[in-house]
């Protein structure tokens, strides 16, 4: 995602709070559930005992999330998501005597919680402003002793928009720092990423 240079975005924002408050008419109270599908791909290796070498590369796979929100007062809102996918993993063990491919699937569990706060440009426009808590955890069984499992939580942020044009159609943009949002095998750490959704 793109950045404006520091100025332009103080401008922005200084504009945007100059602007005359008024009640947003769209909705910040809602529930929503939904079929996900994942694409996690990432590789790693271990040694979990001597002369014996476990590869990983993990792939896709789907699952289940809900997420909602919560209007609060002058215009701020809570939301929330929980999201548990199975992923597709397929490794291959190598030591003096063998060398086998096998597979599997490991759970991928993500979470958050944002405390958000909308402001109308103009009838039906919000431009919104989002602080997170995120979660993930990678949870493998073990093909031959190796061990890849990871969780790890930190803070992030985020800015978009709504917009409602007509009543039965809304177009959402919204761009987003996940501080657990990518996956380093080899190190055994989960890194910050940069999500979009539109």
């Amino acid at each position: 995602m793109k950045s404006l240079p520091a100025h332009t975005g103080l401008v922005a924002i200084l504009s945007i709070f100059a602007a005359s408050v008024s009640a947003s008419e769209l909705s910040y109270t809602f529930m929503d559930f939904e079929y996900t599908q994942q694409s996690v791909a990432a590789t790693g290796i271990q040694n979990p005992v001597p002369s014996q070498q476990v590869s990983i590369i993990t792939d896709e796979g789907d699952g289940l999330s809900i997420g909602g929100s919560m209007s609060l007062r002058d215009r701020f809102y809570l939301g929330g998501s929980f999201e548990s996918s199975i992923v597709d993993v397929n490794g291959v063990i190598t030591n003096q005597l063998i060398t086998e491919d096998v597979a599997d699937n490991f759970d991928l569990i993500r979470t958050q919680v944002s405390l958000g706060y909308y402001h109308e440009l103009s009838q039906n426009f919000d431009i919104i402003f989002e602080l997170s808590y995120d979660s993930t955890d990678y949870d493998f069984g073990s093909f031959a002793g190796e061990n890849f499992d990871m969780a790890d939580s930190g803070g992030g942020g985020g800015i978009g928009f709504r917009w409602n044009p007509s009543p039965a159609f809304e177009v959402f943009a919204f761009g987003r720092t996940n501080p657990v949002g990518k996956v380093n095998f080899d190190e055994l750490i989960l890194e910050p990423d940069t999500l979009t959704t539109l």
